[in-house]
């Protein structure tokens, strides 16, 4: 079992490597390091930490929100069928 200071250690490592990979347009992967920065922040018990990877979470889901909305917008509309 980890101890507090390397589950420090470890969640600001998991946090620092989110913005590149959402630099790079992963945003799927940036969200599992920040999930994971998340992760150590509880186990460790720090709460700002812990305030700072929750943000960070938030942040990348709502960037995946907005890009499926984006892709959904761009979609062409289905073209209806009628049978008589």
């Amino acid at each position: 079992m980890l101890g507090a200071v390397e589950l420090s250690v470890e969640g600001t490592e998991r946090a620092d490597l989110a913005m590149p990979a959402r630099k790079q347009g992963d945003v799927t992967r940036a969200l599992g390091h920040a999930q994971q920065a998340l992760t150590a922040a509880r186990a460790g018990g720090h709460q700002s930490a812990m305030a700072r990877a929750l943000d960070t979470v938030g942040w990348f889901r709502a960037q995946q929100v907005r890009a499926r909305a984006t892709r959904l917008s761009q979609a062409p509309a289905p073209t209806s069928t009628s049978r008589c």
